[in-house]
């Protein structure tokens, strides 16, 4: 004998509308969406009343990381191991994955891969110490599928600063994964003072993942440099120096399929830190003249 919820989806698929299931089977309107949306995977547009929902149809591609085998899967999956963030609602029932940013890039690129309807929420806020207004934006996709896959990768639901280095991941995305932990949780910085030229590239994610890439890039470009320094629950990987930070810019700018996806304002800094020259320092002619006083004795 068939249940509310196998009647719903069946008259659903008979072509009956969700207030006419409703009508009879003696539910409430909202009640034969639930079942549709979970049962069926059909959506309905917000704001619309149930006795007169638009559909929409459910074409999350469920499946798009079952495999990760192309360098934008693994520059997206780089992306929620710093930012994204998986979460249980109601215990295992559902199953969500939520990304919030202050740049909206990412966030259209997975919504377009994963073909998901789901809308980009903007956010803002006003810093009472500083009284400026930021900005944030912020998707949520619900998918056991996804979701498995992801931990599957190595990462965990409710990650903050206990992330886990990537695994069963072929070695050939390993730069595609480090743009993507790059765009969300790092940082590349050039600036001068005086005579000394401070050039930087840094992530700040825990500490299993940074070792993980320090590993990573000193044995793909012969380094033997990067600092790991922990603080609280979290670490923070810093190059520093013009030579290996131009080299890392280098090797991470070769892929113009991820220079195409990345975020712009990081790949701009990128290019910079490959192209900067150490700039040449003139002495003053005192202490020239100091210097060459102290040769002659």
């Amino acid at each position: 004998m068939k249940n509310n919820k196998e009647y719903t989806v069946y008259y659903f698929n008979q072509g009956y509308e969700p207030y006419q299931i409703a009508e009879m089977l003696k539910l409430k309107p909202k009640t034969i969406q639930a079942y549709l949306n979970r049962h069926a995977g059909i959506k309905f547009k917000d704001g619309v009343k149930a006795s007169k929902a638009t559909i929409l149809v459910n074409t999350t591609d469920h499946n798009y990381f079952s495999e990760i085998n192309s360098d934008i899967k693994a520059y997206l999956y780089g992306f929620l191991l710093a930012d994204g963030n998986l979460l249980h609602l109601n215990g295992k029932t559902r199953h969500r994955i939520t990304l919030k940013l202050k740049d909206i890039e990412p966030l259209h690129l997975l919504k377009n891969e994963l073909k998901v309807h789901n809308k980009i929420i903007h956010n803002s806020y006003v810093d009472k110490r500083t009284d400026k207004t930021y900005s944030s934006y912020s998707i949520s996709i619900h998918s056991k599928k996804i979701y498995k896959d992801l931990q599957s990768y190595g990462m965990e639901s409710n990650k903050t600063s206990c992330e886990k280095a990537p695994k069963n991941i072929n070695k050939i995305y390993n730069r595609a994964i480090i743009r993507g932990i790059l765009d969300g949780d790092g940082y590349v910085s050039r600036r001068d003072w005086k005579t000394i030229n401070i050039c930087e590239i840094g992530f700040t994610i825990g500490y299993d993942v940074n070792n993980w890439i320090k590993n990573t890039i000193n044995n793909k470009l012969k380094l033997d440099v990067g600092t790991i320094r922990e603080h609280c629950n979290t670490s923070k990987l810093v190059y520093r120096g013009i030579n290996c930070t131009s080299k890392i810019a280098t090797w991470l700018l070769e892929n113009n399929t991820l220079n195409e996806i990345a975020l712009s304002k990081k790949t701009i800094k990128l290019k910079e830190l490959k192209e900067y020259e150490k700039p040449v320092h003139t002495l003053y002619e005192g202490v020239e003249e100091r210097r060459s006083n102290n040769r002659s004795r």
